[in-house]
């Protein structure tokens, strides 16, 4: 990967230093050989592929229309990263043997490269500037040379300068590119709203399944979006994470899997398109095998409730000695993105009002005890909203993101979701069904809820708990 064949913002600032940079600076433009993959030079074969030299590509346009198809999607990144890889031989790679022997230096050199490679000037002697702190810096060749000579160790820091056969290219993009290990590339769209993240979480994790990964991989975010309290999550369900354009130069993988967009899983594709599947614990499936039955959706909220330290094995089979957890899901204001004002869209007008006469209702009932939770999710750490998820008996709310939750719930949770004349989409009805939990809902004419209407619900669904 070169990412400086990859146009976009650097990605990873804090929120409130790139306030109302656009959506287009953090979407990535990839040039052609913005990836590249090594393949054995063989004169006498272009393995089927057009091109020549450094030109070759590594699938048509005919690929790309079968298997990487635009759909609906107005900006398909993936395809264009695609399409932008590029077949070169191992003398045009840079990261080859020459880059893989960098690394052998023993750790006194390594510790003394890096601390000379903070200087503008530490630079192969072809390049004229280094950008260093936002400033355009001119260097003297002679003195970028010279940096190659150090001390008691300047020997063998020349030998390390003069064994690059593969080009001249900085020191300090040789030390510690490989990443040997397993490395998704995402590629995020709506990276602040919960929903649209839970399509990539489910992307990445079905990625990791298919391709068989024994363990937790790495990620790179291909896009430059700043940082969201969602990236908390992404840090907890894999083993690293880096910004694409934060690398300071080319990087290569031994094994780079590319995760679909979360546009095209079926949590998103599901809104549109009949998917008959209903969820299934994989142990079920195990014993009873059936196709029109998942655990896909099972075993991803096992994962996010693993990633933070919760057991998976939790499964309610009894009334709880406490009582019941009854989550209320509220909406709340909060500055999510670049873009956003910090004020988010009712979708119950009068939630406080629903919230208030449950709470006075549930102090009243005797039949048995119910924690009435009030889900202020937007300031909660995530792990407390995976918390809160995970003990809840019932899981109330109006139609919006927040619900999203719903797939870190535990078997025999009930939900039931209260949806305005506006919202009429089947978001959460549709993860209920793949996860095979109980789904209870309320239409409105309009957004305000009559509290004695959803407390009827509400009782119906306690009746079912033996309560």
């Amino acid at each position: 990967m070169h990412p400086e064949r990859i146009r976009m913002s650097r990605g990873g600032e804090r929120l409130e230093e790139v306030m109302g940079r656009g959506e287009h600076e953090e979407l990535p433009e990839f040039d052609f050989g913005a990836f590249e993959i090594e393949v054995v030079d063989d004169d006498n074969d272009s393995n089927g592929l057009s091109g020549g030299g450094g030109d070759r590509k590594l699938v048509d346009s005919e690929f790309l229309n079968q298997y990487l198809q635009r759909g609906g999607i107005s900006k398909h990144t993936m395809r264009s990263l695609v399409d932008s890889i590029r077949l070169v031989g191992a003398k045009d790679f840079q990261c080859s043997e020459c880059c893989s022997r960098s690394v052998m230096v023993d750790m006194q050199l390594l510790l003394m490269l890096m601390h000379f490679k903070s200087h503008p000037c530490f630079m192969d002697e072809r390049e004229k500037t280094f950008d260093s702190a936002n400033e355009q810096v001119e260097c003297d060749p002679k003195l970028s040379k010279a940096y190659g000579t150090v001390d008691d160790k300047g020997e063998v820091l020349n030998a390390v300068w003069e064994s690059v056969p593969c080009g001249l290219v900085l020191i300090r993009s040789m030390l510690l590119q490989w990443v040997e290990e397993p490395t998704l590339l995402v590629t995020r769209f709506e990276y602040a709203n919960v929903f649209h993240t839970v399509t990539d979480w489910y992307s990445a994790y079905v990625a990791s399944r298919v391709t068989g990964l024994p363990y937790r991989p790495n990620l790179v975010f291909v896009d430059g979006h700043c940082v969201a309290p969602l990236e908390e999550t992404w840090r907890a369900l894999f083993s690293s994470l880096r910004y694409a354009k934060n690398f300071t130069g080319p990087v290569c993988f031994r094994h780079a899997i590319l995760a679909p967009l979360g546009y095209e899983t079926a949590l998103f594709k599901g809104l549109t398109e009949d998917i008959d599947c209903h969820g299934a614990s994989a142990h079920d499936l195990w014993q009873k095998p059936d196709d029109r039955k998942t655990a896909r959706l099972h075993e991803f909220g096992e994962m996010i409730r693993a990633a933070f330290g919760f057991p998976v094995d939790k499964h309610r089979t009894s009334k709880p000695v406490s009582g019941h957890n009854v989550l209320f899901v509220r909406r709340e204001d909060y500055l999510a993105h670049p873009r956003h004002g910090g004020k988010v869209q009712s979708r119950l007008s009068n939630e406080q009002e629903v919230f208030d006469a449950l709470k006075s209702w549930v102090s009243d009932h005797s039949e048995c005890k119910i924690n009435l939770i009030n889900g202020l999710f937007a300031h909660m750490p995530m792990k407390e909203q995976v918390r809160a998820i995970q003990d809840a008996s019932v899981i109330i709310g109006a139609h919006g993101a927040g619900l999203t939750h719903i797939v870190s719930a535990t078997p025999k949770t009930v939900i039931l979701e209260i949806i305005s004349s506006e919202y009429r989409r089947p978001h959460f009805a549709l993860i209920a069904k793949w996860k095979g939990l109980e789904y209870h809902s309320i239409y409105l004419a309009g957004s305000y809820a009559k509290p004695a209407e959803v407390i009827k619900k509400f009782s119906s669904i306690l009746k079912g708990l033996d309560c």
